[in-house]
């Protein structure tokens, strides 16, 4: 029987691995990050993080405005069914002008128009289950003439009146609606200064902070009439633009 010579193919094998350890030509180990250069990548990450939280807030603004002008579009719409088939009145719900202003879209859900108060203000808070903060102008539900200065009327007393489309002096100059109640509990009126859209009585749409509708060189309140596009002077003779 014949003996082969016992083979050094496994101890050649080792040889190039040892050089590569004894020369230091091999795979190092991974070196940590240290504690500064954590705390410095961390500070950079905070100061990106920093510069994108205000343009990220701006278009979530840009997209809730959006939305409230499809809104308000609809809720024109809805209107615009209601008084067609209303003898062209605007919509009534409560007795007190100050109440239908809130609750306009009671009107809409008696008529069949709408089922729930979301179908007007779909936006989610907690305001909105059950009182939506779209609100109709005053001048739309209100005797014309209990809007003049010095002729306003207790707001707790002021009655509703029936008023027509036709009686609408200027509906491309007179507001219509807006929201009032916007989330996080802020409100377009009367003392911040928030760019929001509002709707005209002829459906066309602006966006403005509320003292860009005041029509004359000051602001003047009486009895809770005064205030644009949510009570407009002289009713629906009156405008806001």
């Amino acid at each position: 029987m014949q003996h082969r010579p016992p083979s050094n193919a496994p101890l050649l094998g080792l040889v190039p691995f040892v050089q590569r350890r004894s020369t230091g030509l091999g795979p190092r180990p991974a070196r940590a990050f240290t504690i500064v250069e954590l705390m410095v990548v961390l500070g950079v990450v905070a100061v990106l993080v920093g510069l994108m939280l205000p343009a990220l807030g701006n278009a979530r603004e840009e997209s809730r405005r959006t939305q409230r002008s499809i809104v308000l579009k609809q809720n024109a719409a809805l209107i615009a069914l209601y008084t067609e088939s209303h003898k062209d009145v605007f919509p009534i719900a409560r007795d007190t002008v100050f109440m239908s202003k809130f609750k306009w879209w009671e009107a809409l859900l008696a008529a069949g128009l709408i089922t729930q108060p979301a179908d007007v203000d779909p936006e989610n808070g907690r305001r909105q289950i059950s009182w939506p903060g779209f609100h109709l102008n005053k001048a739309l539900a209100n005797d014309w003439r209990d809007m003049r200065p010095g002729f306003t009327v207790d707001p707790r007393i002021d009655r509703t009146e029936p008023v027509r489309v036709p009686e609408v002096h200027y509906p491309d100059r007179l507001g219509m609606m807006t929201k009032l109640h916007l989330p996080e509990e802020r409100y377009w009126c009367c003392v911040e200064l928030i760019p929001e859209p509002v709707i005209f009585v002829d459906h066309s749409l602006a966006r403005g902070r509320w003292t860009d509708f005041i029509v004359g060189d000051e602001l003047v309140v009486e009895h809770e009439i005064g205030f644009p596009i949510l009570s407009t002077w002289f009713g629906s003779r009156g405008r806001d633009r």
